[in-house]
C-alpha cells in the first residue's frame, strides 16, 4: 500500500512540476524551487527557537502537550517538506506551516502561570513542599524519609 501511494505521489508531482513549468517556464520552476527551499531552511533554523519556547509553556502550564505537538511538528514537517524540490511538496509543506500558526501559544485559562513558584524542592531531597501553607497550617506534617542501609544484602 505505502508503495502504491509513493508511486502515486511520483506521478501527480511530475505531472505538476511539468505543468507549472510548461505555464511560467523552466527558469520559473527553479526560481520556486530554490525559494521554498530558502524558506523552509529558515523555518529549520528558527525551529530551536520554537522548540524552547513550547517547552518553556509546557512547564509554566501555559500550554498543553498537544499544541507542542502541533505548533513543533507541523512546523518541522512544514520545513522539511519546503526544502524537497517540487511542486505538491512545497504546497504540503506550506499547509503544515500554516497550521502551526494556528496553534495558540498560551491556554486561554485564568490561571497564574506563576502559580508554581510557590512549590520548592528542598535540598533534602524530602520531596516537595508547599512553601506557604506548610508553616500556617498546623496539620501538616513534614517527613523525611531515611533508608536503613543495614538490611540490604550485596
Amino acid at each position: 500500500m505505502r508503495l502504491i501511494l509513493f508511486i502515486v505521489y511520483l506521478f501527480v508531482e511530475i505531472y505538476l512540476i511539468v505543468s507549472f513549468a510548461d505555464e511560467f517556464g523552466i527558469l520559473s520552476l527553479f526560481l520556486e524551487i530554490l525559494l521554498s527551499a530558502f524558506v523552509g531552511i529558515g523555518i529549520l533554523a528558527t525551529q530551536y527557537r520554537v522548540m524552547i519556547e513550547s517547552y518553556n509553556s509546557i512547564f509554566r502550564s501555559q500550554n498543553g502537550i498537544g499544541n507542542f505537538i502541533g505548533k513543533s511538528f507541523f512546523r518541522l514537517i512544514g520545513g522539511i517538506l519546503l526544502i524537497v524540490p517540487g511542486i505538491l511538496s512545497d504546497v504540503i509543506g506550506l499547509s503544515f506551516f500554516i497550521i502551526s500558526l494556528f496553534f495558540p501559544t498560551k491556554l486561554k485559562n485564568d490561571s497564574n502561570p506563576n502559580d508554581f513558584q510557590e512549590f520548592r524542592y528542598s535540598s533534602d531531597f524530602s520531596g516537595f513542599q508547599d512553601s506557604k501553607n506548610s508553616k500556617d497550617n498546623p496539620e501538616i506534617i513534614d517527613v523525611e524519609i531515611i533508608e536503613d542501609n543495614k538490611n540490604l544484602k550485596n
